[in-house]
């Protein structure tokens, strides 16, 4: 009898502990796999909500105001202006302006020091904004005759809250670096600059004012060198720190400067030695002087009686 091969082959248990074998082996090739695979994915996914992250903080940062030059004369981010003196120390009946250097990029702002005995009057502001038109139609010559006679100063703060009324064109930014461009070459020249573009204060709504037309209103104001301020209001020189200055008034729990812990709730803000003056209006938003002299004759009358009544500057806020 003959046997061959046969006696050779695997027997059924050897043949089912190779397969166990097998399976074994397969499955533990396979578990390292989903190992892999799964950090790998755990990489992936770090990497994405990494690079989400970045992408969100810069367009973060991108939406922040940029730091950008300083005007001269506008360190408290406000144009201070007061009687003109004669050599005799006497008021001339003319408005000028309080001059200081230009703050580096990036830095806060420095509060004015109130003057003691004198109405310190100041205004927040936007040149769209149509109340504050009003104001100055009907109040500013209440306030410019306290400063001519040396019984005031006016510190005018110009920020940009209006610029999506405009049409596209920023105006309320425009107009505020306009003014700033005027604080730094000609401060002298900013009272009646700052008339001039409320006298023809463009409707809120409307593109606003061009850049020549505001160039045009800064010569005819008297400021000057005039080619100096027709760049800075074409370039823009100073809408960054417009932005800067309008966020810093307008954040939440901001207080001003200056004040018995006003908080800005609007443009016109008006504060008279640290109080804030709500004058009522009439239908057609106008105010009534009568309420400011008031008001004014009020404030003026604590002096006396309260000679510390002025509050201190308020400490810039840290960046």
């Amino acid at each position: 009898m003959t046997t061959g091969a046969h006696g050779n082959r695997p027997t059924k248990n050897q043949r089912r502990e190779e397969a166990r074998a097998k399976a074994k082996s397969l499955r533990e090739s396979q578990v390292k796999k989903d190992k892999t695979r799964k950090v790998l994915t755990q990489v992936g996914v770090v990497v994405g909500v990494l690079a989400l992250v970045a992408v969100i903080f810069g367009v973060i940062q991108g939406n922040l105001p940029k730091p950008g030059p300083r005007p001269a004369n506008m360190a408290s981010n406000g144009i201070v202006l007061t009687a003109e003196l004669g050599t005799d120390g006497k008021p001339t009946g003319n408005i000028v302006a309080e001059t200081n250097a230009a703050l580096p990029e990036g830095a806060a702002p420095i509060p004015t020091t109130p003057k003691a005995g004198i109405l310190n009057i100041v205004e927040y502001q936007d040149y769209m904004c149509p109340i504050c038109g009003n104001f100055d139609k009907n109040d500013s010559s209440v306030i410019e005759s306290r400063v001519k006679s040396g019984a005031a100063t006016f510190e005018i703060h110009p920020i940009a809250i209006l610029d999506p009324q405009s049409q596209g064109t920023n105006y309320s930014t425009r107009a505020a670096n306009a003014a700033a461009c005027v604080a730094n070459f000609s401060p002298n020249s900013f009272f009646t600059f700052n008339q001039l573009l409320y006298s023809n204060q463009p409707g809120e709504g409307s593109a606003g004012l061009s850049d020549e037309e505001l160039a045009n209103y800064a010569t005819i104001a008297g400021a000057s060198p005039a080619e100096s301020i027709t760049n800075c209001i074409s370039k823009q020189t100073f809408s960054a720190w417009v932005g800067e200055a309008t966020a810093l008034v307008t954040a939440k729990g901001a207080i001003m400067p200056n004040s018995d812990n006003v908080a800005f709730e609007g443009t016109p803000t008006v504060i008279v030695n640290g109080a804030q003056f709500k004058g009522k209006v009439d239908a057609q938003g106008n105010f009534f002087p009568a309420e400011l002299e008031a008001f004014l004759l009020e404030q003026a009358g604590k002096m006396v009686t309260n000679p510390s009544s002025t509050p201190t500057p308020t400490p810039a806020p840290e960046k």
